[in-house]
């Protein structure tokens, strides 16, 4: 007599689709299994099972009974399915779920606004508050090191606005004058005489403008020509080689910065550098001539000052040009009598320095009248005549 078992069924989810399964019946006279039913619509809930299924008795295959063969695999594969049913409430195996999850498990941290699986440090690696860390941090320094922190910042911004006011230029800011300040010269012609050492002739320096260098002074002067042409200032200084063409200069780097722009303008390659005649390394006895020399520095350095700011649009103080003009012509009638006192070999630079200076001055003449950018210019290119004038007056007597 057969008895008749409950019919049991388990449902799987694979790639998104629910599959049922039921629980195959098994006579003990081993006939025939039925096929796994797979039912067209998903079933909501399965019920669990209450009793096992016994196992069933292993038999030796014939050549004719795939069919039972085929149904004995059924049976075991849905007996393995109802042994993992207690691992799940529901019933129902999501493999997409469970795949997601270990994914997204095994993904590195990074801070996208989702910290569930942020990594944490332990309390006594995590950063204490900034300020608390810069009180202890400041706390263990001895005072002797924030001392001289202190102190190397003062003395920094101390030296920054000293370089600042240097290279800057105006004494004023805004106005450039012919006039030097009081007691230029005289501290000038004094240079050497109150330590009671030898009495030396004055230093030149300037920040001067070069356009170019040439091999040949024909190539050289083509240039110059050609610059002074549309109205501006070049010299060729024809005693190196290579040979130099200079075409402007200022007191300062930042004056001479002011020429380049504007030769810029016009398409003209321009380097800016230091240039100094030293006469102060050669000793004279004579104080009239170290102080006629210094005298004519003062105005050198007066013209340059006035020419570059009126070339760069600054204000110009034109109410000091007569007094600058009356100085002048007494210095040039002392002319003559300082060249006499000098050296045959020397006399021609001296006249040529004397010369260009007479230029400069009919310049600032004119300009008091006629305040156009030519005379500016014009005042520029005698300072440079009188810069290569001094200088070769300088190397003769050395």
């Amino acid at each position: 007599m057969m008895v008749e078992q409950e019919k049991q069924s388990i449902s799987v989810k694979l790639n998104g689709k629910e599959h049922s399964f039921h629980q195959i019946e098994k006579s003990s006279e081993n006939k025939a299994v039925p096929e796994v039913e797979v039912p067209s619509k998903p079933q909501s809930h399965i019920a669990p099972l209450e009793q096992t299924i016994p196992p069933t008795p292993k038999k030796e295959w014939g050549a004719n009974n795939d069919e039972e063969k085929k149904q004995d695999i059924a049976v075991e594969a849905s007996e393995k399915i109802d042994e993992t049913q207690s691992y799940f409430t529901n019933n129902i195996i999501d493999f997409n779920q469970m795949r997601e999850e270990k994914e997204t498990k095994e993904q590195p941290f990074w801070d996208d606004g989702n910290r569930k699986w942020i990594p944490k440090l332990p309390p006594s690696k995590r950063k204490k508050k900034t300020a608390e860390r810069i009180k202890n941090t400041l706390a263990d320094l001895p005072i002797s090191l924030i001392v001289a922190g202190i102190s190397a910042i003062i003395v920094g911004v101390g030296f920054g606005f000293m370089v600042l006011t240097a290279f800057t230029g105006d004494n004023d800011g805004t106005t450039a004058s012919l006039m030097p300040p009081t007691g230029e010269v005289e501290a000038i012609a004094a240079n050497g005489q109150a330590a009671g050492v030898e009495v030396t002739l004055p230093d030149l320096s300037v920040e001067i403008v070069q356009g170019g260098a040439f091999s040949t002074s024909e190539k050289g002067n083509e240039i110059v020509s050609a610059i002074k042409d549309r109205g501006q200032a070049a010299v060729l200084k024809t005693d190196g080689d290579p040979m130099y063409m200079f075409i402007g200069l200022g007191l300062q780097k930042e004056e001479a910065g002011r020429l380049t722009q504007i030769y810029q303008q016009h398409g003209q390659d321009t380097y800016v550098k230091p240039f100094a005649v030293n006469g102060s390394l050669q000793s004279i006895d004579n104080e009239a001539v170290a102080e006629f020399f210094t005298q004519g520095g003062s105005m050198f350095n007066d013209l340059v000052r006035f020419s570059v700011a009126g070339l760069s649009g600054q204000s110009v103080a034109m109410e000091n040009i007569d007094q600058f003009l009356g100085q002048y012509q007494k210095w040039n009638d002392q002319g003559a009598t300082v060249i006499a006192q000098l050296p045959e070999s020397a006399q021609p630079h001296a006249q040529q320095f004397i010369t260009s200076m007479s230029g400069a001055a009919a310049e600032i003449a004119g300009y008091k009248g006629e305040q156009t950018d030519g005379k500016l210019w014009g005042i520029q290119q005698h300072l440079l005549e009188a810069l290569l004038a001094y200088d070769a007056l300088i190397h003769t007597l050395n």
